[in-house]
């Protein structure tokens, strides 16, 4: 008897405001979208934004926070499982942190990637489907001084990734502070990369499908993706993870196979509410509206079937945010230009994505050896 299993993905939630009212969705086609997550036996996504009125702002580009009054909308989305590792989650500190927590808590949604300690933190969660057990863990790369999790401090779980700056001497010489002369190199950090990779193989030995969430990349429309990225997610999956789900980044990217195994690198926003124009820590500074004008409405669902070989192949599901900020199936010109930029991003990245009436579909190549 086969046992596969469905894993539907979505990206960041980034909610600071009501989205239902009288128990419906405020946009009527945000049922055509939650139709898929429900059919899914897990459904996971990011989880961006503090539940929370209290701490203070940490020492940071941008601190956003959500009035905990919008929990019930959150646990109205049938959500199976969150990661709340990422670099907004100690936005307001320790306090507010817990506040989202238990908020979470009382919304019966599990929570992955943070907590009162880092082996609170990388405590992974575990759905059991008809017999299968499909594990997960979160990290994030992207972590604020301080915010990271350790033996007696709470935050997030954490894999810093450090910088170095390459100086071409030619450029220099001959047209000095010109920015073409410098190269960025990052880097996930050695220790902290290797205790992610034991977290996976400790949990390798007790699940059938093994999902790790990443929070990584640089957050808006970026043309690349960062250099440490590529070789992170590598070293997961030669640690036991069978699919890499990448968030952070509030724009479409590519995917890449990699050993048989899928990288998802950024599905892009699944709610996203966006921040008014003024916040609770003062006006909005220009960098942070800049940054808010990068975050492009598209996104996509995943989902996942593993045989019970544990193989899979991809379907995705455009998606666009309404003007209320929920996702809505994408058609037309929007759907061209997601999988447009879907198609060319996991070109690059050696994978053939394809569009089949109105899905982008990835099959998982024959040759696991490699990407």
């Amino acid at each position: 008897m086969s046992n596969h299993v469905s894993i539907a993905v979505g990206g960041d939630i980034f909610a600071n405001g009501r989205f239902y009212a009288d128990d419906r969705p405020i946009s009527s086609t945000f049922d055509d979208v939650t139709a898929i997550t429900g059919a899914a036996d897990v459904f996971f996504a990011n989880y961006e934004i503090p539940l929370s009125t209290r701490g203070q702002p940490i020492e940071k580009l941008a601190n956003i926070r959500a009035d905990p009054a919008i929990a019930p909308d959150i646990g109205r989305l049938g959500l199976d499982v969150v990661s709340i590792a990422n670099n907004h989650m100690m936005d307001y500190g320790p306090e507010a942190m817990a506040d989202t927590i238990a908020c979470l808590d009382a919304e019966r949604i599990p929570h992955i990637g943070a907590g009162p300690t880092i082996a609170q933190a990388v405590e992974p969660f575990i759905a059991d489907v008809r017999g299968r057990r499909i594990g997960f863990l979160a990290f994030t790369c992207l972590v604020a001084p301080g915010a990271g999790a350790t033996d007696a401090r709470p935050g997030v779980a954490p894999i810093h990734v450090q910088s170095a700056y390459e100086i071409n001497p030619y450029w220099q010489a001959e047209e000095p502070g010109e920015p073409a002369m410098v190269t960025i190199r990052t880097f996930a950090d050695a220790g902290e990369q290797a205790f992610a990779a034991e977290c996976v193989r400790a949990l390798r030995k007790e699940v059938d499908v093994l999902c790790l969430s990443l929070h990584w990349g640089y957050g808006g429309l970026s043309s690349r993706i960062a250099e440490y990225q590529r070789p992170l997610g590598h070293a997961m999956i030669d640690a036991g993870a069978d699919v890499i789900l990448g968030n952070h980044v509030h724009a479409v990217q590519g995917v890449e196979w990699y050993r048989g195994k899928a990288i998802l690198y950024s599905p892009g926003t699944f709610v996203g509410r966006q921040l008014p124009p003024e916040s609770e820590g003062g006006e909005i500074t220009d960098l942070v509206r800049s940054l808010l004008a990068d975050m492009s409405p598209d996104g996509f669902l995943t989902v996942i079937e593993p045989d019970d070989s544990g193989s899979y192949d991809l379907r995705m599901i455009p998606t666009s945010l309404d003007s209320n900020g929920l996702p809505v199936l994408a058609t037309g010109d929007v759907l061209d230009r997601i999988a447009q930029r879907v198609i060319e991003w996991s070109a690059k990245l050696g994978t053939r994505v394809e569009l089949v009436d109105g899905e982008l579909r990835s099959v998982r190549p024959t040759d696991s050896g490699g990407s």
